[in-house]
């Protein structure tokens, strides 16, 4: 892998080399991790490209590249890649890497044809970023312990559920990383693998080499593992692989895509993982998803509305004597909120629940069994996290009318 330096920044590249890099480049991506972007997004238009970053989620458009540089900044990333220069109108992806102030930042790059020109999109990969430790993901103290318990078990199905971006990957590298303190065998099956973890097995899906998350899990299996990680359960070989594994004295740790406990159930059930197996695996299903976090430099604290009352009373959490919202500094480059922080709702599958799932019962009732054992609801985990100063009144307000709630 060949690198070049340019204005104190460090690009590494695939085995192509790199010749040059513009300047624009190094300052889009520069900037972009500075403000702690998720994603760049370079679109085309008529007079260059549009340049969007994401940052907690919410898209900020910046200073369009005029077109005099669009195709050679286009050229300059497929040449970093190691790709044809050549080819057009095809969808390609690679990776790259960024070195700043002694900080490595890894990006999967994917250029796709928008028209008659092409759109690039850099994605920041978790290996960039701080792990976090379970205890620092925001969980509250009694849904803690609950995960900690479970986990600790020599067998059974874990699964984070949530939509894109709902921090899922980031919750099961926590969990994981906290087995490190025990004597373990722990393997991991992803696709990309996103942060390298300490003591941990980790294999990487390649397509193109015939090497699927379902080989992969074969693979895994036949090496003695205690701990299975799998990146994401998407098709049918892996999800039984996966939940049979979690019957046969391994303990499963998965990510799902999903919206709730009951549509968990219901994806395992579209990859044709028979119920029996789900229920007699299945533990604890972590539900997820992201909201803002309030800049604490300029929140400012006001009481509660009518509306923040009545919406604590409906959800059966005490009323703060005040909340706190957003404000916009120099800190928060004016947006008030400064990152996000994760909303849980944890139910755990006890052997009751199990039997249930197993029985085949309708995703009604199932829906309904859920809502029974199920610890905190997440509308509730973010109130709590309102009275305690993390999220504004109406950031809440507004997740918990998305949740239908």
């Amino acid at each position: 892998m060949e690198q070049l330096q340019q204005n104190g920044v460090v690009v590494r590249s695939g085995i192509g080399g790199v010749k040059e890099v513009s300047e624009p480049l190094i300052t889009i991506l520069t900037e972009a991790i500075a403000e702690g972007a998720t994603d760049v997004h370079l679109d085309p238009f008529a007079e260059g490209k549009y340049v969007r970053y994401r940052v907690d989620g919410v898209i900020h458009e910046k200073s369009p590249i005029p077109d005099v540089l669009r195709k050679r900044l286009l050229n300059q990333v497929k040449v970093l890649l190691d790709l044809d220069i050549d080819k057009s109108f095809i969808p390609q992806e690679g990776f790259i890497s960024l070195e700043m102030d002694g900080v490595q930042h890894d990006m999967r790059v994917t250029i796709a044809p928008v028209g008659d020109r092409d759109a690039i999109h850099f994605r920041f990969l978790s290996s960039s970023r701080n792990l976090r430790d379970l205890v620092n993901l925001g969980m509250q103290d009694e849904d803690l312990q609950a995960v900690q318990k479970v986990i600790e078990a020599p067998y059974g199905l874990v699964l984070v559920a949530g939509g894109t971006g709902s921090g899922k990957t980031t919750t099961l590298y926590s969990l994981t990383n906290t087995l490190k303190q025990r004597n373990l065998i722990v393997m991991s099956i992803e696709d990309p693998v996103e942060f390298r973890l300490p003591r941990v097995r980790q294999l990487e899906v390649n397509e193109k080499r015939g090497f699927t998350m379902y080989e992969g899990l074969r693979v895994i299996l036949r090496m003695d593992p205690d701990v299975i990680l799998v990146g994401e359960i998407r098709d049918r070989e892996s999800a039984t692989t996966a939940t049979r594994a979690g019957l046969s004295g391994q303990l499963v740790l998965a990510t799902v895509h999903a919206r709730n406990a009951s549509m968990v159930i219901d994806a395992l059930g579209s990859m044709d993982v028979p119920r029996y197996m789900i229920g007699g695996a299945l533990r604890l299903v972590i539900q997820q998803n992201l909201v803002l976090r309030l800049c604490q430099a300029c929140a400012r604290e006001s009481e509660p509305t009518a509306e923040d009352r009545e919406l604590f009373d409906r959800h059966q959490v005490p009323v703060p004597q005040a909340v706190r919202r957003a404000v916009g500094c120099a800190e928060c480059r004016g947006y008030g909120h400064k990152g996000r922080t994760a909303v849980f709702e944890l139910t755990p599958v006890d052997q009751s629940l199990g039997h249930d799932i197993a029985g085949g019962i309708g995703t009604r009732e199932l829906s309904s069994r859920f809502r029974q054992v199920r610890r905190a609801s997440m509308a509730q985990d973010v109130l709590h996290k309102v009275a305690a100063g993390e999220v504004s009144a109406d950031v809440a307000g507004d997740f918990i009318k998305s949740l239908g709630e």
